[in-house]
């Protein structure tokens, strides 16, 4: 059956989806690819890969991923299972559609990271596609630690869906603490080896990062922000990973769950913004205990009053509830990689069952309208074509990508 998963995080939920469906997948003897796993991250990808290869390899189903980092997948041999984003999903969609025909189920990881973004409404739109390209019984399933309202989530993305939903609260260990170097007499008086130190702002880690080398050691100490490269995070993530003690810090780019071993105690170096993401900090501590032991570092009364707040709602699984506004600029994007798929043309119904219910179809016209008398696409014997401008901006685009990954090779 679909469902949404909210369980809190390190609670197991991949394995919960994927086991069933890899027990599903050998006794009804399913063949080619048959389950996508969609993650928000180009990291979470790797990881997620790195963490089930090895196991479906001993009950021989093969899996791979595909990035922009890694974008070459084979089409002609394909895998059961499939690890990638949403990006790479709209590019395989429309160019190698053939290969989702015997597609079963799909698994969208951190729904809270896309939902009520750009991306999510693109996931929305790319469901569609695959069922009606393949067919309405595909089973989907969203996973996340903190939505607060799952039946709306579920209406956005399924039909006919189960919500499971597992609040099993650890218990917080709170110390709140005026500077950084305070938290070392803990650390040592109570034998935490391993720290992850949350902040904001790449400046913050930056900033952190300096004093915890004075406090912990150069040797000890590493950083983890999206303006680093790849490799240097990969450094971060193994050396915290295989280090039997050191500290990380980092910003969100380290909440979502990629997996670099067991944390003892996690660092607020500043308040998060959101209960969500205080939630999703907090979670990476102490992942195989249900004890999180955590340190809020404050400035003022203030501050230390909101902290006390936000604690206060983590605790009561209160999480904001942002009203959900709908991203039209997707429209232009997903009309334009329908036409590159579909080049021969699509009439007004294909459109109708892809993009009703998401957008007023009045409005949805008034999108395809402009794109008409901008000289994108036209009409002919009642169907839509795109046209020579359309197509060569996607060509461009493709020799764009393969040539930066020659180049990368």
């Amino acid at each position: 059956k679909n469902a949404v998963v909210v369980t809190p995080t390190a609670s197991g939920k991949t394995e919960a989806i994927i086991v069933p469906l890899i027990e599903r997948m050998l006794s009804e003897k399913w063949d080619g690819l048959s389950i996508l796993y969609i993650t928000p991250t180009r990291a979470l990808v790797n990881d997620m890969y790195y963490r089930i290869n090895e196991q479906l390899n001993y009950l021989n189903v093969s899996s791979d991923y595909k990035t922009g980092d890694k974008p070459n997948i084979n089409t002609k041999k394909l895998v059961n299972l499939l690890i990638t984003t949403p990006e790479s999903l709209d590019s395989l969609l429309c160019r190698h559609s053939d290969m989702f025909l015997n597609l079963k189920a799909i698994i969208i990881d951190e729904i809270h990271f896309l939902d009520n973004t750009y991306r999510g409404d693109q996931i929305r739109i790319l469901l569609r596609r695959l069922k009606l390209f393949i067919n309405q019984d595909l089973n989907i399933y969203l996973l996340s630690a903190t939505v607060n309202n799952p039946e709306d989530l579920g209406n956005r993305y399924l039909q006919n869906f189960e919500i499971i939903v597992s609040k099993d609260k650890r218990e917080f260990e709170i110390t709140y603490l005026k500077d950084l170097s305070e938290a070392i007499i803990y650390v040592k008086k109570e034998n935490l080896k391993k720290i992850l130190i949350f902040c904001n702002k790449r400046v913050s880690v930056e900033k952190f990062t300096k004093r915890c080398e004075e406090l912990w050691g150069i040797n000890k100490t590493v950083m983890h922000h999206g303006r680093l490269s790849k490799s240097i995070r990969e450094e971060a993530e193994i050396f915290m990973k295989e280090s039997s003690s050191g500290v990380c810090i980092s910003t969100m780019t380290l909440e979502i769950g990629i997996d670099i071993g067991n944390i003892d105690a996690i660092i607020l170096a500043e308040p998060p913004y959101t209960v969500s993401s205080l939630m999703q900090r907090i979670g990476r501590g102490n992942r195989r205990t249900y004890k999180n032991r955590i340190f809020a570092l404050y400035e003022t009364q203030d501050e230390l009053n909101f902290l006390k707040i936000m604690f206060d709602l983590a605790q009561n699984y209160s999480i904001e509830d942002p009203d959900y506004s709908f991203d039209y600029s997707v429209i232009v994007q997903q009309i334009f990689s329908i036409f590159f798929g579909k080049p021969n043309g699509v009439d007004d119904e294909y459109f109708r069952n892809i993009f009703e219910g998401i957008v007023p179809f009045q409005e949805f016209n008034l999108i395809l309208n402009k794109l008409y008398s901008d000289g994108w696409i036209e009409k002919k014997v009642g169907k839509w074509y795109p046209l020579t401008k359309l197509m060569d901006m996607g060509r461009s685009e493709e020799r764009r990508v393969g040539k930066e990954c020659r180049s990368r090779w």
